[in-house]
């Protein structure tokens, strides 16, 4: 009989330690799902910022674009409209052009020229041309389109414009200004020798005009530039000459001490 009750109670403390088992595994389970439904509300409110502040960062940018696009908008009207007025300048600029004189051309042109704006000048001393090929100004006008290129630099322009000036207005107030300024056109351009040819054609046909006086101080500066580029020239090519009867040495040959044995070893 004690045996039987012993057998009983190892069993129901056998039972009683798996429940404890069992329990313990559910609590540890109970934990670790804690933990992972933890992690996943971290993970879902991470997700909620992320996606509010990506709404927020779009709705931004859909602010900016909306802006832009009609500063854009602005800009095409204000635009068109700027378009618009130049058109109507233009036309009121040919009205202009056709009711004004010869002179008033002329001297709207060289207001133009004097306050520098040198490509208005050109238009208008050309179109005062094209409307009066006859006038008496057309020289002078030929003269100022050349010193609008010239004052731009643009020498090899500017010298087709004084060339017409003295070659077909040859006895103009203005030819030997014109023929002045080709040579210097030419000396800017590097074309010495056309430059010293026309300062001496001056000197010879105009001598006591002032572009004589100053055409002999350009010989003598273009002459000296001449001279000194030329003298420098010669030097170059004299130290690239070798001189006569020179010759030069041939190379010296291994003497036997230094020359490699026959293992290929120097001594």
């Amino acid at each position: 009989m004690g045996k039987i009750s012993s057998f009983i109670l190892l069993g129901a403390l056998l039972t009683l330690m798996t429940g404890c088992a069992a329990i313990e595994a559910n609590r540890q389970d109970t934990e670790q799902l804690k933990k992972e439904v933890a992690d996943l509300r971290r993970q879902y409110k991470e997700l909620q910022n992320r996606h509010i502040e990506l709404y927020s960062k779009a709705d931004a940018a859909f602010t900016v674009i909306q802006v832009q696009s009609e500063r854009i908008s602005d800009l095409d009207q204000r635009l068109a409209d700027l378009n618009q007025n130049i058109e109507s300048v233009k036309e009121t600029t040919r009205q202009d052009f056709k009711e004004m004189s010869a002179l008033e051309l002329y001297q709207s042109a060289y207001g133009d020229f004097s306050s520098g704006s040198y490509d208005l000048a050109y238009k208008g001393f050309q179109i005062m041309i094209e409307k009066y090929p006859s006038s008496e100004l057309v020289a002078n006008s030929r003269y100022y389109m050349g010193e609008s290129l010239y004052s731009r630099k643009q020498w090899d322009k500017a010298l087709v414009e004084y060339k017409i000036v003295f070659e077909k207005y040859p006895l103009s107030d203005i030819s030997l200004s014109a023929r002045y300024k080709a040579a210097l056109c030419y000396e800017n351009l590097n074309r010495k020798d056309e430059a010293l040819y026309v300062y001496k054609l001056i000197i010879k046909d105009f001598p006591k005009s002032s572009e004589a006086e100053a055409a002999k101080e350009k010989i003598k500066t273009v002459g000296a530039q001449e001279a000194r580029e030329s003298k420098a020239g010669a030097k170059e090519a004299q130290k690239t000459q070798v001189p006569k009867g020179k010759t030069s040495a041939p190379p010296k040959k291994e003497s036997a001490k230094t020359a490699p044995n026959s293992k290929g070893n120097a001594r």
